[in-house]
């Protein structure tokens, strides 16, 4: 029985000191994302360092949208610069045979005027005839497309009779149809000189108007 007694209270007295350190001893508690590092903390939730381009990247970023609204701007005004600055023709016009585009002359309508114009009408025992005499002026420092002339003939109430459109290629004289693609210079004028048959037509005024 001693034996016993001995046995049971020395299993006791060694495993009594197990359960006092177990006891003591206190979970440690770790904060979430965060881990010791030899004493230096990380946090994993912390976001990551933002990528900030160099002043290099913003200065190439910034030429590039330049160039490309130089290109806007000298595309969609192309004309204009080709009249402003005669010296930009030439490489302009290769440029659109690249992109397949025009250079057109200008339309600035109100600097256009009928200087002058005068309808003469004439009578035969077969046909009736009028012969129509104007001039236009360009008023604009540059040349400028040459434009269409609506020629309307009135009755003795001044209502439209009969009404045609003259295109450059119709009122122009032969040896001057070359200025269709050159365009209607500067400060110059055109005389223009045509003739036309009626036919059961009784006029007795007209309308001349410019047109584009």
């Amino acid at each position: 029985m001693s034996t016993l007694s001995i046995a049971a209270d020395a299993q006791i007295t060694s495993i009594t000191p197990l359960i006092a350190i177990e006891k003591d001893k206190q979970p440690t508690t770790v904060a979430a994302g965060t881990v010791d590092n030899a004493g230096e903390g990380f946090n994993f939730l912390d976001s990551p360092a933002t990528y900030r381009p160099s002043s290099h990247s913003f200065r190439i970023a910034n030429c590039i949208l330049l160039a490309l609204l130089l290109w806007q701007i000298m595309h969609g005004y192309r004309s204009e610069v080709a009249i402003v600055s005669p010296a930009w023709r030439t490489l302009l016009e290769n440029y659109c045979v690249v992109v397949q585009c025009d250079i057109a002359l200008p339309r600035q309508l109100s600097l256009l005027s009928l200087e002058s114009s005068e309808l003469k009408f004439s009578s035969t025992d077969t046909t009736d005839e009028i012969s129509l005499t104007a001039t236009i002026r360009n008023h604009a420092p540059f040349p400028q497309e040459l434009p269409a002339l609506l020629l309307s003939l009135t009755d003795v109430n001044d209502r439209v009779v009969a009404s045609q459109i003259l295109h450059p290629q119709d009122y122009l004289a032969p040896e001057a149809l070359d200025t269709v693609t050159t365009g209607f210079s500067a400060h110059h004028e055109i005389l223009i000189q045509r003739r036309f048959r009626l036919e059961a037509i009784k006029a007795m005024g007209y309308r001349l108007e410019l047109r584009y």
